[in-house]
């Protein structure tokens, strides 16, 4: 993963703290209660973007896999341990979240050290299990709510950006880690959007559109697991796209 990685989720916190005042605990009928978040929790974004960018790992290393490329999968399983764990590993006490990073471990090395084992696939639903887990620790009304997931896809996005900026080096795709990084965080972010389109198409079809047709043409960036050796979208393309996202997120952020 990319070492700007830091510095970009950083400045999407930023934007994020700039849209509402810190979250306060809510009572029982508040917007967070109804499913809306009113003010975000900064920390509890940057926590579930943690989460989610290990997930969007997970789907890419699930792709090589299936391709029998599993020394190509490794760096998405010792991804999340070595860049991304850290970030989230003292949150987990405070959000009475057992640790799961010898769950990670020991699927990371099974990949490494045993790759035709048969075990790697019970492994792999115990880490994403865990993972998903860990989520649950962000109350289900706001982990559920369009501003709270929107915020999160805006961190996965702008990760993603980065990293397919890294990839692409004079039109082709010079690093393949980078492409397939990037690649799984758009898969997961759009997997997010699809559990509250329908709201969002309810509520605000015009923001719905924007999110919709540009994260369709951001997938196209990433049109198969093993990288194309030309860019089929532009770095800028892809910038654009994001950058459309985040504008509509805020939008919706800011009602």
């Amino acid at each position: 993963m990319s070492r700007l990685l830091p510095v970009v989720l950083i400045a999407v916190l930023g934007l994020v703290s700039a849209c509402g005042s810190p979250a306060e605990t809510p009572a029982p009928d508040s917007k967070v209660a109804q499913g809306t978040v009113s003010a975000l929790d900064t920390k509890d974004v940057d926590y579930t973007t943690k989460l989610g960018l290990m997930r969007g790992h997970f789907i890419v290393a699930q792709e090589l896999l299936t391709l029998k490329q599993p020394q190509a999968a490794l760096p998405h399983f010792g991804h999340p341990i070595d860049e991304l764990y850290l970030d989230i590993e003292e949150q987990l006490a405070e959000r009475e979240v057992a640790d799961f990073k010898t769950t990670l471990i020991q699927l990371r090395d099974m990949v490494k050290f045993s790759p035709e084992s048969p075990k790697i696939t019970a492994q792999f639903q115990s880490a994403l299990a865990a993972v998903d887990g860990a989520m649950e620790a962000i109350p289900a009304a706001q982990r559920e709510s369009p501003t709270f997931v929107l915020q999160v896809i805006d961190g996965l996005l702008a990760a993603a950006s980065a990293e397919y900026n890294e990839a692409v080096t004079g039109g082709k795709i010079a690093e393949r880690i980078e492409y397939e990084d990037s690649r799984g965080f758009v898969l997961y972010a759009d997997s997010l959007y699809k559990k509250i389109a329908t709201q969002m198409a309810g509520d605000d079809p015009q923001t719905h559109q924007t999110i919709s047709t540009n994260l369709e043409q951001l997938k196209k960036a990433w049109p198969q697991t093993k990288p194309p050796t030309s860019a089929v979208v532009t770095p800028e393309q892809v910038t654009a796209s994001v950058k459309a996202i985040e504008a509509a997120s805020q939008k919706v952020a800011a009602l």
